[in-house]
């Protein structure tokens, strides 16, 4: 949280950024604002659940979903290599 705002922190290392996040800001503006809502909106999500039991969960699904993600992202890398 920043003052009353939920902030979110995108990794720019991480596989999703190069292959999604980047791609989507620098290719297609809509369907970037789109993500960035559905991003947004987890992130306040997840900051409203305060009690230490249900943040032990969101870190826990915060992990296997960049896990998760990684392996799509790369997939698509991937699929791109193989197409040129």
């Amino acid at each position: 949280m920043v003052g009353s705002a939920a902030q979110v922190k995108i990794n720019t290392r991480h596989k999703f950024y190069e292959n999604v996040y980047k791609k989507l800001e620098d290719e297609n503006v809509d369907a970037f604002m789109m993500l960035r809502i559905l991003l947004y909106s987890y992130g306040q999500a997840t900051q409203e659940l305060t009690e230490s039991s249900q943040q032990e969960v969101v870190e826990r699904l915060n992990s296997k979903w960049g896990l998760i993600m990684h392996a799509f992202a790369k997939s698509l890398e991937n699929l791109d290599s193989d197409v040129k």
